[in-house]
């Protein structure tokens, strides 16, 4: 078993010093710079998540309230359980040689930004195939921003994209299960 984890971790070193040092270029370290730096697009979501509660129709209030459930569910796990759990050192503080252009701290497994976006991705592709497509899609790029940045290796956003997803999932299928649903009127 020892052996086996040496292997998984010397892959995933691998593929983190790929990613992080030599697919650096000007424009790539600005656009991941931007899709990691969660200041830069939380207020602008949380707005239009206010204005689709407020303006949207039933089922875009639906996937807003559970996108913000799973986000909340799944960052609460991924920060209070699993981190602690786990105590992964970050790879800028273990490694040499990591290019670091975002800042973080505390420690590295799961990526909380990866198991976020992709339970909020995973709830919206339960109801809309193709908006569900693009915020996979932007999951994705976030996650990878996040080695490409220095802040994470590629297991700790894999495990993220997958704990996310997973709870996006159970999201939506504890609503599908136990959705409140009005009893017909009754004629007298």
């Amino acid at each position: 078993m020892v052996k086996f984890m040496e292997f998984v971790t010397g892959i995933d070193r691998a593929i983190f010093y790929f990613v992080n040092n030599r697919m650096h270029n000007p424009v790539l370290d600005v656009i991941m710079q931007t899709l990691t730096n969660q200041w830069i697009w939380l207020p602008p979501l949380a707005l239009l998540a206010i204005y689709l509660l407020i303006k949207g129709g039933r089922q875009t209030k639906i996937i807003v309230t559970l996108c913000i459930i799973a986000v909340v569910l799944t960052d609460a796990f991924c920060y209070r359980i699993l981190k602690p759990f786990f105590e992964r050192i970050r790879p800028f503080e273990s490694i040499p040689h990591v290019l670091q252009l975002a800042g973080a701290a505390g420690y590295s497994f799961p990526s909380n930004h990866a198991a976020n976006t992709f339970a909020a991705a995973t709830v919206v592709i339960f109801f809309n195939k193709r908006s569900g497509l693009w915020f996979l899609l932007l999951a994705a790029l976030v996650s990878f921003s996040r080695v490409y940045c220095g802040v994470h290796y590629p297991l700790d956003v894999f495990g993220g994209a997958i704990i996310g997803a997973a709870i996006g999932s159970l999201t939506v299928f504890f609503y599908r299960n136990f959705e409140w649903k009005k009893e017909p009127k009754k004629r007298s």
